[in-house]
C-alpha cells in the first residue's frame, strides 16, 4: 500500500518538474519573442523598402505616361524600371512569408502558454470571483479564495488560508488549502481531490478523495471518493462514498449512507504514522518468533537467520 506521505513527495517531485519546465518555457518565451521582434523589425525594414521602389517606379510611369511611350526613357531608365518591378515582387512574397511565419510564431508561443503557463490568476491578498465566470487556468492567493455562484474553473484553486466555493461551480482540477478551511457550495462539482483543515460539502456535491487536518462534514446527496479526517466525520442522508473512510473522532453516519470500501477509526497518532511510512519495498523485515528464539525470515528465500544477521546466510539478501 502507498502512503500518503509517498503521494505527497510525488507531487512535491511533479512540481519542482514543472517549476524546471516553467522556467525553460520563460527561456523558449523570451527566445520567440525576441525572434518574432526582429522579424517584425525585419517586415517594416522590407515593407519600408517597398515603398520607396514603388515611389521610383511610379516616377518613371509617371514619365512614360507623360511621353506616351517607353522610348522616351533612356535604357538605364528601362533596365531600372524591369529590375524594380522584379525586385518589387519578389519583396511582395518575402513580405508574406514573414507574415505567416510571424502568425505561426505567436501561435506557437500561445500554445506553449497554454501548456505551462503561469496560473490564470495569482494574488497576495484576498480573492474574490463573481457569479457566471468563466476560468481558464489554475488560481492560486496568499489569502482567502471566495468564489460566488455558477463559476467554471478549467484548473486548480491553492490558497493558504479559507476556500469558499458557491453553488452549481465547476472546479476542473484540485481545491487545497494550505492554512484553513473548505467549504463548498450546493450542486457543485470538484473533480479532483479537496485538501484543508475543517472540510465541509453541502447537498448534491461531487467530489475527488478528501483529506483533512479537522472535521468534515458532507450534507445530503453527495459523492466523494476516499475520506480521510484526523477529526470528525459526519455522512448525512444519502452520501455516497466511493472509497474508504478513515477517521480519528467519530463517525456519524445518516440514513441510505453507502460506504464502497472499508471504514477504518484510527487514532490521530495512527494516522499521522500512516502518513510517515516509508516505502514498502525499503521496510525492516519483520521478525517472526519460532518456538526456540527469535529469528529473522528473509523476504526473499523465507531462510531463517539469525537475529543479529544483516543479510541472509542462503541468498544473501539485505535483512
Amino acid at each position: 500500500m502507498v502512503s500518503k506521505k509517498q503521494v505527497r513527495k510525488k507531487m512535491e517531485e511533479y512540481k519542482k518538474r514543472v517549476g524546471k519546465l516553467k522556467k525553460e518555457l520563460k527561456k523558449l518565451t523570451v527566445q520567440v519573442e525576441k525572434l518574432e521582434k526582429e522579424k517584425r523589425k525585419l517586415l517594416h525594414e522590407k515593407k519600408e523598402t517597398i515603398q520607396e521602389k514603388e515611389e521610383r517606379i511610379q516616377e518613371l510611369l509617371y514619365k512614360i505616361d507623360k511621353s506616351g511611350d517607353l522610348e522616351h526613357l533612356s535604357d538605364e531608365e528601362k533596365t531600372l524600371l524591369g529590375e524594380l518591378e522584379e525586385e518589387n515582387k519578389m519583396l511582395r512574397e518575402e513580405v508574406q512569408d514573414l507574415d505567416e511565419e510571424n502568425k505561426e510564431l505567436l501561435s506557437e508561443l500561445e500554445r506553449s502558454r497554454d501548456i505551462l503557463g503561469e496560473p490564470a490568476i495569482k494574488s497576495k491578498e484576498e480573492l474574490v470571483l463573481h457569479s457566471n465566470s468563466i476560468i481558464n487556468g489554475d488560481i492560486e492567493s496568499a489569502d482567502v479564495v471566495t468564489i460566488e455562484d455558477s463559476v467554471d474553473i478549467n484548473g486548480s484553486i491553492e490558497a493558504d488560508k479559507d476556500i469558499i466555493i458557491g453553488n452549481n461551480t465547476t472546479v476542473n482540477g484540485s481545491i487545497i488549502s494550505k492554512d484553513g478551511d473548505v467549504d463548498i457550495g450546493e450542486s457543485s462539482k470538484i473533480e479532483g481531490i479537496i485538501q484543508g483543515k475543517n472540510i465541509s460539502l453541502s447537498e448534491g456535491v461531487s467530489s475527488g478523495d478528501i483529506e483533512s487536518d479537522g472535521d468534515v462534514n458532507i450534507a445530503r446527496d453527495s459523492h466523494v471518493c476516499n475520506i480521510s479526517s484526523i477529526g470528525d466525520v459526519t455522512l448525512q442522508k444519502g452520501v455516497k462514498v466511493e472509497g474508504s473512510v478513515e477517521y480519528a473522532g467519530e463517525l456519524k453516519a445518516g440514513k441510505k449512507v453507502t460506504i464502497t470500501d472499508s471504514v477504518l477509526p484510527k487514532s490521530i497518532d495512527d494516522i499521522k504514522m500512516q502518513e510517515d511510512m516509508s516505502d514498502p519495498s525499503q521496510e525492516e523485515t519483520t521478525n517472526y518468533e519460532d518456538d526456540d528464539e527469535k529469528t529473522l525470515i528473509c523476504p526473499i528465500c523465507e531462510e531463517q537467520n539469525e537475529p543479529a544477521a544483516d543479510s541472509c546466510e542462503k541468498c544473501g539478501a539485505g535483512l
